[in-house]
């Protein structure tokens, strides 16, 4: 479990390339918001209890370059996979 409560966490230092990531917010109040561009755009929302998963397609998306933060100060918790090609 990694607790998310600094502005924005990477969750990788690795620069590989993607292969499979998977998140579930294990807290229970706040939403963990994920982003797939270095931090720019948290376009993926994963609610609590909630997780999401996807493949990475080989060659646009690194390691490295996936954020989570909380939806509030307080923070949240998760878990999570991250696989490289």
């Amino acid at each position: 479990v990694t607790i998310i409560d600094s502005p924005v966490t990477a969750l990788s230092s690795d620069g590989s390339d993607l292969a499979f990531l998977y998140i579930k917010n294990t807290g229970d109040t706040y939403n963990a918001l994920v982003a797939l561009d270095g931090g720019t755009n948290y376009y993926i929302v994963i609610p609590p209890n909630g997780s999401v998963h996807l493949r990475g397609d080989g060659a646009q998306l690194l390691c490295n370059e996936v954020r989570v933060k909380a939806s509030n100060s307080a923070g949240t918790t998760i878990e999570y996979i991250i696989a490289q090609e």
